[in-house]
């Protein structure tokens, strides 16, 4: 069950932080000459793979913390770890099939009732959002 409208996740502090580190690697010569060889062999350029896998990763991780806490686990995992799972083409982490093209979560196979619960946090606080008016 793909869950397609979610909560932007990733902390403001982590966005600024990612667009502050891509400035400084942009002066980089390696940086810059990476980005040109992925874009002729059409392979997506770092600032196209993290916008496509980056909040994934985020909301991967905020849905492990949920299910740990329902399923009364410890659940110590940084976005970090499911970051990198993701580049190394990993995308199944304790029975969640997330999609490969963009790291979405796709399904809960071990506990599907708690990503149930999960999505309608997520609509739920969606709807709050959508209720806010800016005055």
């Amino acid at each position: 069950m793909a869950h397609k409208k979610t909560l932007n996740w990733i902390p403001p502090g982590h966005e600024t932080q990612y667009k502050n580190w891509i400035k400084k690697l942009e002066k980089s010569k390696r940086f810059r000459h990476a980005r040109e060889q992925n874009k002729k062999n059409g392979s997506p350029t770092f600032e196209e793979w993290w916008e496509r896998i980056g909040p994934s990763s985020y909301r991967l991780k905020a849905y492990m913390d949920f299910r740990a806490f329902h399923e009364k686990q410890k659940h110590d995992f940084t976005h970090l770890f499911y970051l990198k799972g993701f580049n190394e083409g990993c995308f199944r982490f304790f029975g969640i099939n997330c999609c490969e093209c963009c790291g979405e979560i796709i399904e809960d196979e071990q506990n599907p009732t708690a990503y149930e619960m999960f999505c309608e946090f997520e609509d739920e606080e969606l709807k709050k959002l959508k209720q806010q008016t800016v005055h």
